[in-house]
């Protein structure tokens, strides 16, 4: 579980968007939160760690449910878990 906040954390500090806009993480928190954890579930698997439930729920609750929402912030996801294990943004 505490490598789960970690990477939650740093889902945070890795997240383009935010790390040029960090002003704006209140007016928009919902996007901030549910790229953060999804972050983790993707670091989490990586290491063989099971983040499942708990993750999707918290995204789910974030983003009102809307996957497309979610789908629109693949990129900075991608990015951000990218950054956590060394690849670069796009690769497997």
């Amino acid at each position: 579980m505490r490598a789960k906040v970690v990477a939650h954390e740093l889902g945070h500090f890795f997240d383009p968007w935010l790390a040029e806009h960090p002003d704006e993480y209140g007016a928009h928190r919902g996007d901030a939160e549910a790229i953060a954890e999804s972050v983790a579930f993707v670091v989490a698997a990586r290491f063989g760690l099971d983040a499942g439930p708990s993750a999707i729920g918290y995204v789910a609750a974030w983003v009102d449910g809307n996957a497309d929402r979610v789908r629109d912030l693949a990129e900075r996801i991608d990015a951000s878990a990218a950054a956590i294990l060394g690849r670069k943004g796009g690769d497997t």
